[in-house]
């Protein structure tokens, strides 16, 4: 949309580059994770070598997946991965407790990690010989998430598993290079570091530490063992970027869909970012690979930790009276003050943020050549 032409419609900018998604991907993928995970794997599997194997089938399952979602990502182009995959698939009730799982607990949860990793890391040199404070912890988490949004808007085998998400959300013709390109390099850093720690570190010592890599660092680098948890402080803080990024448009998606109120599809109109979500051809042998232990995963925790499950299943669940309500009754037949509601927070949120919501009628993902032009 050009300053000067008020007629032209409103659209998200298209500008992720080769360089930019593969930095999206291997940020959001290594975040914290490498930082957190490798007790927990080490403690299932209870051997330095069995680890090492299942980070590597980790990697392996997760290259899988990437190259399903790249035929996917190729095939539909649609921004919002599973969901937009689930909505064109199985219709809009299932896309719909996709979208709400993700609301309610997946973004929050992951976002809370990431976010206390980071507080660990940056609050443990000042305790080496104590736990860190809990308060002092929490405090740093929040304080590092809640200004991070009016910043992007100026601008054992499952743990293993867990560490490689990341790619699903980075939708853009460049899509199955970047995934090609960063796979492997987060695969090849995840097994090294965790060789670097074992080489190091017994066993007993890595299972007790609050803060793996700093008692890396006070073991292998001494008087300048302070950049250990500087970077992962850094690493953590590109891990949150590419968290909220990714969540962001999401839920920009799930918006326009209906699925969401209409306040978080609007875009700045001068930006063309979504400032309110803010606050090639493949064998069926990987899909089918992919779906396989995907169920695997999902039904094991059913025997293995069946209350939690149960309960991540009814949190799933809440979100079809939402969908019934708020969704599938026609307009007419929604409660009226919902309606009131959310046009009050529509028109707030325009003069607030300074954006409008985006042409209903417009393919942002498949721009028509007059608009790519402007």
């Amino acid at each position: 949309m050009g300053d000067g032409d008020s007629t032209s419609s409103m659209r998200l900018k298209q500008e992720i580059s080769l360089l930019h998604g593969v930095c999206l991907i291997v940020g959001n993928m290594i975040g914290s994770g490498i930082f957190v995970s490798p007790i927990g794997v080490l403690e299932k599997t209870g051997s330095y070598g069995l680890s090492l194997v299942i980070w590597v089938i980790g990697g392996i399952f997760s290259v899988f997946g990437a190259l399903c979602y790249a035929e996917l990502g190729t095939t539909i182009r649609k921004s919002g991965a599973s969901y937009a995959y689930i909505l064109e698939t199985f219709g809009g009730f299932l896309a719909f407790i996709r979208l709400w799982t993700s609301l309610m607990i997946v973004e929050p949860a992951c976002q809370a990690v990431i976010a206390l990793t980071f507080a660990n890391y940056l609050v443990k040199p000042f305790f080496p010989t104590c736990p860190a404070p809990y308060e002092a912890v929490r405090l740093i988490a929040a304080l590092i998430i809640a200004p991070e949004r009016p910043v992007m808007m100026g601008s054992v085998a499952l743990r293993a598993r867990d560490c490689f998400q990341g790619v699903n959300y980075c939708q853009t013709w460049n899509l199955p290079l970047s995934i090609a390109i960063s796979l492997p390099i987060v695969t090849v850093i995840y097994i090294l570091t965790n060789i670097a720690y074992y080489a190091v570190m017994d066993m007993n010592t890595l299972l007790h530490s609050e803060a793996v890599a700093v008692t890396f660092a006070d073991t292998v680098l001494g008087y300048v063992s302070w950049l250990i948890p500087l970077s992962v402080a850094i690493s953590c803080y590109g891990g949150l970027n590419s968290s909220i990024i990714a969540a962001s448009r999401l839920f920009f998606v799930g918006s326009r869909e209906g699925h969401l109120p209409n306040v978080l599809c609007m875009i700045h109109v001068k930006r063309y970012t979504p400032i309110p979500a803010l606050l090639f051809n493949l064998s069926l042998f990987f899909p089918i690979v992919y779906c396989l232990c995907s169920v695997f995963l999902v039904v094991v925790p059913l025997y293995s930790d069946t209350i939690n499950t149960l309960v991540g299943i009814i949190v799933a669940l809440s979100g079809a009276p939402v969908y019934y309500i708020c969704v599938h009754l026609p307009p007419s037949s929604r409660p009226a003050i919902l309606g009131h509601m959310l046009d009050t927070i529509s028109l707030q949120t325009q003069k607030l943020c300074y954006c409008c919501v985006a042409e209903p009628g417009l393919d942002l993902d498949n721009l028509p050549e007059d608009h790519k032009k402007e």
